[in-house]
């Protein structure tokens, strides 16, 4: 228990120092913002750094100050929406598609182009790893019923679904871009053309090897809360050991490609090297509860 709270307390420390640099440049990265975030759902550390004498004020001065820009700063930082999905969200407050698109119970699969093109037209956006992960943990521990359940069932049948993401590798880091616009399937690969996207977060993956699946418990809480919206450790069992455990296929440096879930026997994992994958897409929910 000593050494969680030292590792939460340094983690909380190197959070700050990086606030206070954002600060003093005038610059928030929707990474930095993310990260802060994420702090302030550690519990043990929020503990420590508001009770340690010797980081207490500079913790304060430090969030203040966050405060402070994002206020200063609106359209500098990320629109309200997009604030919304880089941080790690759950299924709450979503209509789900309860079907995927199929025929003769197998479901279409679909380029990422053209399965946001179906969305578009339809009104809906692709769900985040986050909130998909989420929804597939609670079914996993008997918590859904009704139609959020009658998706997660789908979502475990056949073959896997796109996310609401690219990622591309630079080196030790992977980018992932939320919402990207202007990947075209060309035949061969995924081209940019007129490439966008709302946001991007920035992960420490040195020593994760790309084009071959990684279990999940050797990236960092970052990356796997991020994703799955929650800490390895709070994972239901299936989806941290066993022949299904959550595992992460990187894509090949430099390139920038769509991200799905995996299926079959990696139901829990992320991939972002298939071409084709089945489409399901969300909606808020006008009443503000899930559906």
């Amino acid at each position: 228990m000593v050494y969680k709270l030292r590792t939460e307390l340094e983690q909380g420390l190197a959070l700050l120092a990086e606030a206070e640099q954002a600060l003093k440049s005038d610059r928030i990265d929707a990474g930095t913002l993310s990260r802060l975030e994420l702090l302030s759902s550690h519990d043990e550390a929020m503990f420590i750094l508001r009770r340690q004498s010797a980081y207490r004020e500079k913790f304060i001065a430090a969030l203040a100050g966050l405060e402070e820009y994002k206020a200063m700063h609106p359209l500098q930082t990320e629109p309200a929406d997009a604030l919304r999905i880089i941080t790690p969200s759950s299924y709450n407050s979503l209509n789900w598609e309860q079907k995927a698109p199929s025929k003769g119970g197998i479901k279409l699969l679909y380029t990422f182009d053209k399965h946001q093109e179906r969305l578009a037209k339809a009104g809906m956006r692709g769900p985040m790893p986050s909130e998909v992960f989420s929804l597939l943990a609670d079914n996993l521990e008997g918590k859904l019923s009704g139609a959020l359940k009658a998706a997660a069932d789908d979502m475990m049948s056949s073959y896997g679904e796109w996310f609401a993401i690219a990622e591309k590798r630079q080196k030790d880091d992977l980018i992932v871009y939320v919402n990207p616009r202007g990947l075209v399937w060309n035949g061969k690969g995924y081209a940019e053309d007129n490439f966008a996207y709302d946001s991007e977060m920035k992960f420490d993956i040195a020593g994760i090897p790309s084009e071959k699946w990684v279990d999940l418990k050797r990236f960092k809480d970052d990356f796997v809360r991020w994703f799955y919206s929650m800490s390895f450790d709070k994972l239901p069992e299936e989806m941290r050991d066993g022949m299904r455990r959550a595992q992460v296929y990187l894509p090949s440096d430099g390139t920038a490609w769509p991200v799905g879930r995996s299926d079959f026997n990696y139901r829990f994992g992320i991939d972002g090297n298939y071409d084709l994958r089945a489409s399901r897409g969300v909606s808020a929910s006008p009443q503000g509860e899930p559906s």
